[in-house]
Formats: structure tokens, C-alpha cells, sequence
């Protein structure tokens, strides 16, 4: 796919993420949730994050953790021009699948990376993959989406499933392989946990968008207390998971 013409012409992460919706703001705070969580274990001294888009969480993580470097990237130069400026900042426009940028050989404590997985074709993730040995973190976080999730927005919008019910594919510009993902890493890493973001059952609420704020923020801490972090061999949770994380822990940290 040609990604800077999606996101040029067709997508403002920002607006999806910060705007009225509240479906996507599942993905807000849950992430979030996860940085702290991550964090708060690792206590990193440097962070790369690829495919940092807009910069929604990039500022939230340059505003919360200001002892903390922060080098983020991402494909879109449009995006890039869009992050503030702090002082803990360091940002440029990298494809990351290309030749690792100098200041990331250095090292880094966590990596995260944003949209840039899904986006990119299976015999190009190697490279991906590659370059993350080579910064060699403590630990590693992977944003994902599986073929459920829009499985699981058609049925929230009372729309037709796919035929094919099973392992449904939407007609769109993303990569949908939670199975191939999981065989894959777990041939290069030893351990692979799964972090859900969303949920299909989303706890007897239909539609998000019509509970009030705080009946929403008590959704949001429930899912927090009761969704934690899987070993990746639990699989049945790719029938309960519109979309995730895939981390990839040290051994010494405990999940």
C-alpha cells in the first residue's frame, strides 16, 4: 500500500484518537495504561518509538516523562512536523524497514512500535525485526490488529460478516495475521506476551458512544483491573481481541 497517501489524503490520526468517539478512545487510555504499566518495570532511561503518527502519544510521553529521551519516528514527514517541541524530544522521518538511523544504534530501553506492523507486508517485517535486535531493548512493544477486528465492527454496525466467517479480511490496506505474527516472532523471541486494547464484549455496552463520561472512565478502569497481559499461547483470545499489543518482555520481568 502506499501509506503516504493514506495518511496524506485520507486519515487524521489524531482526530480518530482525541475526537468524540469513544470506541477509539478505548485505544487512548488503554495504551496508555500499557506505557505506565511497561515503564514503570523497565524504568528506561531512552525510548524509540516507530510510527509515532501524529504524536498523540508521543506528547503524552515527552509531557509525563520528561526525565525520560524520547526518539520518535515515522514515514509520514507531515506527521513529524506535527509533533511539539520538548526538551526530551528527538524526532526525524524514518521508513523502519530502511538501514537503522545512527543515534538508534546507541541503544534503547523500550521500543514501541505504533501502526508500523500491521502496515507492512509479511516479507518485509524480517526487517523490521532485524532492526530491533540490533537496538537490543529491555523490552518491546508491537500495536496489532487482527482479522476479528473487523469482524467485530461489522457487527457492532449491524453490517454483513464475510463468507468466509472464520478468518474474515476486510477489503482495506492492512495486514491481518495474529497466527503468522505469533509463529514468526516466536521463532526469532523467546517470550511473547499479548495485551488486548479492545474487546468485542466491551462489558454489555453496545455502543460506547452512548454512556455518559462516567460511565465510560468506569469502563476504562474495569478493563484495566480484569484485562491484563497473556502468554501468547493462550490463542482463544484472538476470539475475544480487536486489537492489541504483542510485547516482548525480558526474562527477568514477571508479567
Amino acid at each position: 500500500m502506499n501509506v503516504n497517501e493514506f495518511y496524506n489524503n485520507n486519515f487524521d490520526e489524531s482526530a480518530r484518537l482525541s475526537g468524540n468517539d469513544n470506541r477509539h478512545k478505548v485505544e487512548l487510555y488503554r495504551k496508555r495504561f500499557l506505557y505506565k504499566y511497561t515503564i514503570s518495570h523497565v524504568k528506561p532511561k531512552k525510548i524509540i518509538q516507530i510510527a509515532c503518527g501524529t504524536g498523540v502519544h508521543t506528547n503524552w510521553l515527552c509531557e509525563n516523562y520528561p526525565d525520560i529521551e524520547i526518539y520518535a519516528s515515522d514515514i509520514i514527514p507531515k506527521h513529524v512536523e506535527q509533533l511539539n517541541d520538548y526538551p526530551n524530544l528527538h524526532k526525524r522521518v524514518w521508513d523502519c524497514t530502511d538501514k537503522l538511523p545512527e543515534e538508534y544504534w546507541s541503544g534503547a530501553d523500550l521500543v514501541i512500535i505504533e501502526g508500523a506492523w500491521y502496515h507492512t507486508e509479511h516479507n518485509d517485517r524480517g526487517k523490521i525485526i532485524n532492526n530491533i535486535k540490533k537496538i537490543n531493548p529491555k523490552c518491546v512493544i508491537i500495536d496489532w490488529l487482527s482479522a476479528w477486528h473487523d469482524t467485530m465492527q461489522r457487527l457492532l454496525q449491524d453490517k454483513a460478516l464475510p463468507e468466509d466467517y472464520a478468518k474474515p479480511r476486510p477489503d482495506s490496506p492492512f495486514v491481518f495475521e495474529t497466527e503468522w505474527d505469533l509463529e514468526f516472532m516466536l521463532n526469532v523471541f523467546n517470550t511473547v506476551y499479548l495485551y488486548p486494547v479492545d474487546m468485542d464484549l466491551r462489558f454489555g455496552f453496545r455502543d460506547l458512544n452512548e454512556v455518559d463520561d462516567e460511565t465510560f472512565q468506569k469502563f476504562i478502569n474495569m478493563m484495566n483491573l480484569t484485562v491484563q497481559v497473556y502468554d501468547s499461547d493462550n490463542t482463544y483470545l484472538m476470539n475475544a481481541t480487536e486489537h492489541g499489543c504483542y510485547i516482548i518482555w525480558p526474562k527477568e520481568i514477571s508479567c
